[in-house]
């Protein structure tokens, strides 16, 4: 089972004791569960304490920088919660909320490979059941064991009276009117997690606001196409508590709408346009992480990562276009696999050569493969690279970008042409693709930007011939599959 992150932003005090023990006794134990908590300073040891006493697997974290001089709010906490998600899966909800034990099994079950967002039902409280609430953090004793007394709910959920169709499966399909009437529909909805990097989180211009941030949200992702399924067996339940300390936003409702309008007369996209990417935001925290966990040092990459199908379709690219070629160098070229694999039967005839910065690594491939040229070389610090100018066919550059800080993206490019006589092929992660890879594109925090349609565009203008001497032109091809993008850069002589 794929993991499942729930997102609660929070700036209340109390509502952990609820919300914490029903997760205690959820069947579904693959799940973590991202705090994300404006009182996080004088609370931080508290609730850590009590999520370790009932076995919750927690990320606790501050918000974010908001994205204008206003308060923290709930758009800002769930987009931060989205920087910092583990799961393939994500529930974005609420304190003070409580979930019947079976809630995020029967989500899961319900998902499927194409994605789809799944909604249950969510009732609420009529008065306060749990007491005093406010102040630090009470352990109950009981509450993971109960269910809240039914007598004290509100059963009718009207937010789906006029918006749902039944079908036979006993489920129901959202039909979502023009402006919605699906307000605080998250509190209890999962969806595949590449659906918030296509809509870049929440809108921050509707932080605060009385569920019209998740009607945003809906709205955006209703026009993107997702599939929206309602089980009306799944029940969570919204207890009463304490309004915030902070002051929602008066004109709300307004803004809300005048986002709505220009999205449908097309004065804006669809993406939230926040002062940041979500995605670029989230792979800057990958890969700081991986700094702070590994060091930051690159290990050679296993084999059992080539024989996966989207990267063997990426070596099959680059075997075909070398096919005619045995002088080839690869910049970035670990143990040296993708080099010995595109080059097969002319490996012992060739004058290959490979550069990586790990002088380990090129140490072992020496001893290993001495018919191949290898120099230790860290194409992030030394430029140019130690070739003549068209001193091989061939310049391949797989998987390497996106491991380099950008601003030294395009100048690498540059002198890999200058050191191709023919071409230079490269391939990076497809980011751009709707359902994205996720381990591809992420790596495990060792990539540094990911490659976004905007990052994609940056990247294509540097191949303007006007970058290049005469008189040789550049022609430029790219395409790709679910898992890359490929480019073939040609050089071709005029006159």
């Amino acid at each position: 089972m794929t993991k499942l992150s729930v997102i609660i932003p929070t700036y209340r005090e109390g509502g952990f004791d609820p919300l914490f023990g029903s997760l205690k006794n959820q069947t579904l134990k693959d799940y973590e569960v991202v705090v994300v908590d404006e009182l996080f300073e004088w609370r931080k040891q508290a609730v850590a304490k009590y999520a370790e006493k009932l076995d919750i697997p927690l990320v606790h974290l501050p918000p974010k920088k908001p994205m204008e001089q206003r308060p923290f709010g709930c758009c800002n906490a769930l987009n931060t919660g989205f920087i910092v998600a583990d799961g393939d899966y994500v529930l974005p909800s609420q304190d003070f909320m409580w979930f019947t034990p079976d809630c995020f099994e029967r989500h899961m079950k319900l998902q499927k490979p194409s994605g789809r967002v799944t909604v249950g039902l969510m009732h609420h409280y009529t008065a306060y059941p749990l007491g005093n609430l406010r102040g630090k953090i009470t352990v109950f004793n009981r509450l993971h064991e109960e269910t809240p007394p039914p007598e004290r709910l509100e059963l009718e959920d009207k937010r789906f009276l006029f918006n749902t169709v039944e079908e036979p499966d006993g489920l129901r399909r959202f039909i979502f009117h023009l402006y919605t009437s699906s307000r605080s529909l998250l509190p209890n909805a999962v969806f595949p997690y590449h659906y918030a990097i296509q809509l870049n989180g929440f809108d921050e211009r509707l932080d605060i606001g009385h569920g019209y941030q998740d009607d945003n949200y809906v709205f955006r992702g209703d026009l993107l196409g997702f599939e929206f399924i309602l089980d009306p067996s799944n029940i969570s339940i919204h207890l009463t508590h304490p309004w915030s300390r902070k002051t929602p936003a008066p004109n709300q409702m307004d803004t809300h709408y005048q986002i709505i309008h220009s999205v449908l007369s097309n004065l804006a996209g669809v993406k939230a346009p926040n002062n940041f990417d979500l995605l670029q935001e989230r792979i800057r925290w990958k890969h700081q992480q991986w700094v702070n966990n590994e060091g930051g040092v690159e290990k050679p990459v296993h084999k059992e990562t080539y024989e996966k199908d989207y990267e063997r379709a990426r070596l099959d690219w680059l075997k075909e276009e070398c096919k005619d070629s045995a002088s080839i160098l690869e910049v970035g070229c670990g143990d040296g696999y993708v080099l010995r694999y595109v080059l097969g039967d002319r490996f012992a005839g060739s004058t290959a050569a490979g550069l990586d910065k790990n002088v380990e690594t090129i140490a072992v491939n020496k001893a290993t493969f001495p018919q191949i040229k290898w120099l230790c070389w860290d194409v992030t610090a030394q430029v140019p690279l130690p070739c003549h100018d068209g001193e091989y066919d061939i310049v391949l550059l797989p998987a390497v970008l996106e491991h380099l800080p950008w601003d030294r993206v395009a100048p690498l490019i540059m002198d890999a042409v200058r050191v191709a006589k023919h071409k230079v092929l490269i391939t990076i992660p497809n980011a751009t693709y709707p359902t994205y890879l996720k381990d591809a594109v992420e790596s495990v925090g060792k990539h540094q930007w990911a490659l976004t349609r905007d990052r994609l565009y940056s990247l294509s203008l540097v191949f303007l011939t006007q970058y290049w001497p005469k008189p040789v032109s550049i022609n430029v091809n790219y395409g790709s599959d679910e898992s890359s993008v490929y480019f073939k850069v040609e050089k071709v002589k005029t006159g």
